[in-house]
């Protein structure tokens, strides 16, 4: 029984190491190198998810927890079970050579997190506790990243049978805070880079792991910030930029992510120890003497000449218009497109169920539209039947709200105050807010002045060139457009 219950925790093993987003296959070549492929990654999933679901009972699987987390609470458990899989024992175990050998390398991997933090996550696992004080888009992101790894089957059996969800096994992947910060590649600002490794977890990282590999990837390990690099090269090689920046919302959850700051630029410090608000990026304030903060510079797009084809389907904007870079650009992109009689309507307004539509898309939320909702809105049977999956899912998430009578009213144009909003609850960056000084500020409604200032310290939005916002005027399709690109752009969705 308990070879068989090993056979099972190893495999477990693998599927966590993945979900922790560094787990690309291992093969080894022979000698002590040890090869990173990423490709592989679906099959072992898969093995591991299904030797989950083999289990004959909730108290299997339960026992099959607790036989892990024996092992892997203390540093002598862990070298125990690369003992036991390195010593020949694995005939009875039943696992292949280059399996064997990834595990050891996860497990020495595992075995550099602080003793005390693991053996903490994993009795939270048991209490059922979730990781706190995630925003809305931090949520969504996390949830897409468990429903692409993780397959239906499996995620019901978690959560129906188990009553887990993404965010306790979020909580379980805490215990690697404080070991290392990713940033954005400088020279692809939508890949990953290794930011920062403290010396402490590097040489522990370095000591585990040579231990048993000498190189990786062919090249000597000379430090723990090796291995971290090989595996952020294979993420970036590997997944696409939209799973990179839902990776990047996650692990700036943790405290681990922090948004590149190029040269000459405020530096940014990881909000990690912010009251365990979600790990989102905080742009300090000006030192004592140094110019006054002012908010950020998004440059405009380009008219390039790929650009400038895709205006062509359009006959009411000229392409010297301001908004064109950014119509092109997003319509490129698919985020927009006009109407069937070729006209895209820059200076008409834009209801509240067409902006749902347009803030799914620009989210990546298409995957959930599928999932529960309640139609609670009282005006419900107003609203279109190919909008009421966007509007529902987006009111879950905390960045639409209705009315105080209840209502949604899907055919009212949005406002300039009111994208403004929709869009300061749509990011994850943080920064300590500006106070805007539009002239007409005093028109600002109180509920709209917190997230104006969000989108207007981020330069998401501007006022006009009398320095006024005029929040109660209808926000144009054109505005509307380099306000979402500009999104975008902070959140490195481009």
């Amino acid at each position: 029984m308990v070879s068989k219950m090993l056979k099972r925790y190893i495999s477990i093993i693998m599927l966590v190491s993945f979900l922790a987003g560094f787990g690309g296959s291992a093969a080894f070549a022979a000698g002590s190198n040890v090869s990173f492929k990423y490709e592989d990654m679906p099959y072992l999933l898969e093995l591991a998810q299904n030797v989950f679901l083999q289990c004959e009972s909730k108290e299997e699987r339960y026992d099959l927890f607790m036989l892990g987390k024996t092992y892997l609470s203390t540093d002598s458990g862990i070298e125990s079970l690369i003992a036991l899989i390195e010593g020949g024992s694995t005939s009875y175990i039943d696992i292949t050579d280059e399996n064997k050998n990834l595990l050891i390398f996860c497990l020495s991997f595992v075995k550099s997190f602080e003793e005390e933090e693991r053996a903490n996550v994993l009795n939270d696992f048991l209490s059922f506790k979730e990781y706190p004080n995630l925003t809305s888009v931090q949520r969504s992101s996390l949830k897409d990243i468990y429903e692409e790894f993780l397959s239906e089957e499996f995620r019901q059996l978690f959560e129906q049978v188990h009553n887990r969800n993404e965010k306790m096994l979020l909580n379980l992947v805490s215990c690697a805070q404080g070991s290392f910060v990713l940033t954005d590649d400088k020279n692809n600002t939508k890949k990953l880079a290794v930011k920062s490794v403290p010396s402490k977890f590097d040489s522990k990282l370095k000591s585990n792991v040579t231990q048993y590999f000498e190189q990786i990837n062919g090249a000597d390990i000379e430090s723990g910030r090796d291995i971290l690099e090989e595996l952020v090269n294979e993420v970036n090689l590997n997944l696409s930029n939209t799973m990179i920046s839902k990776f990047k919302t996650v692990f700036g959850a943790l405290g681990m992510y922090e948004e590149y700051t190029a040269p000459g630029k405020p530096s940014k410090d990881s909000g990690g120890s912010t009251g365990g608000g979600g790990g989102t990026v905080i742009y300090p304030g000006p030192a004592v003497g140094s110019t006054a903060p002012e908010p950020e510079k998004i440059p405009a797009p380009e008219m390039s000449d790929e650009l400038l084809q895709e205006m062509g389907q359009y006959i009411d904007v000229d392409s010297n218009h301001w908004s064109a870079p950014y119509l092109a650009e997003l319509s490129k992109r698919k985020i927009f497109a006009g109407y069937e009689d070729g006209t895209f309507r820059p200076n008409q307004g834009i209801t509240r169920e067409e902006i749902a539509v347009v803030l799914v898309r620009v989210l990546g939320l298409e995957s959930r539209l599928d999932e529960e909702y309640d139609e609670n809105f009282t005006d419900n049977n107003e609203i279109s039947d190919w909008v009421k999956k966007s509007v529902y899912l987006l009111t879950k998430m905390g960045i639409f709200t209705g009315y105080e009578d209840g209502s949604f009213r899907p055919s009212a144009t949005v406002t300039r105050e009111e994208m403004a909003v929709l869009i300061a609850r749509s990011l994850t960056k943080n920064r300590n807010v500006l106070d805007f000084d539009f002239s007409d500020g005093d028109l600002i409604s109180d509920w709209a002045k917190e997230g104006i200032k969000k989108a207007y310290t981020f330069g998401i939005i501007k006022g006009y060139e009398d320095k006024t916002f005029k929040p109660n005027n209808v926000v144009t399709r054109a505005e509307m457009l380099a306000m979402i690109y500009n999104f975008m752009y902070i959140e490195n969705l481009l």
